[in-house]
């Protein structure tokens, strides 16, 4: 009886919110876990992170070339208008290291938000040879505004799908159907999760000048 009175003493200590707003990170004991909300905001109303203020980035992760920082505020920028401005933007870090790495031969995959090629094959209505793979992935690396749009349409879908739920989002945008119940999924679900909390932390959401 004395342990049960304990335990309930300690669970009643716990701050409610903790319980509602994501995950408790013991070694930081303010939640900073990225929770699939949406909330009102100038620029991006996706997700709700909370207290990230108070982490200061090292200097040298916040640096970004010029042509780094474009892509990221385009991705801000294009993507505001469906609430996933941050999404896209880490997408965008992730997948091509914001513009620098724009062809992967592997899935393949191409662009700014490495969209795959049947995507851009189905929506020119062109049929799959190699020609027209190779002008698939042209149009990716060339045309930024075209994998904006295939990379948010694909996002929408999983978003509808999983009834706003990001994390499982971010996940099925990577690792297709079942992603989110994967360990490639989840994995690339936190990855964009810390890329979002890094923007913010950055300040790559608010201005275009560097440290």
């Amino acid at each position: 009886m004395k342990n049960l009175f304990t335990s309930l003493l300690i669970i009643s200590m716990i701050p409610f919110g903790m319980f509602i707003s994501g995950r408790i990170d013991t070694a930081n004991p303010k939640p900073v876990y990225v929770e699939p909300i949406t909330e009102s905001g100038v620029v991006e109303r996706e997700v709700q992170i909370e207290s990230v203020t108070h982490l200061a980035p090292v200097p040298e992760e916040c640096k970004l070339t010029d042509d780094q920082m474009s892509k990221v505020k385009f991705s801000i920028d294009y993507a505001q208008e469906y609430d996933m401005s941050y999404t896209l933007a880490a997408i965008a870090l992730k997948e091509s290291n914001a513009g620098r790495w724009k062809v992967n031969i592997q899935d393949p995959s191409g662009g700014l938000y490495h969209v795959t090629l049947d995507k851009v094959l189905t929506y020119y209505g062109w049929e799959k040879t190699p020609f027209n793979l190779n002008r698939a992935m042209q149009r990716l690396v060339d045309n930024d505004t075209l994998a904006a749009e295939l990379a948010v349409k694909e996002l929408l879908f999983w978003k509808d799908l999983n009834s706003g739920n990001w994390l499982d989002t971010w996940a099925n945008y990577n690792a297709g159907t079942h992603g989110k119940n994967t360990t490639r999924g989840k994995q690339y679900a936190e990855d964009i999760r810390q890329l979002i909390v890094k923007i913010k932390q950055c300040g790559w959401d608010e201005t275009n000048d560097q440290a």
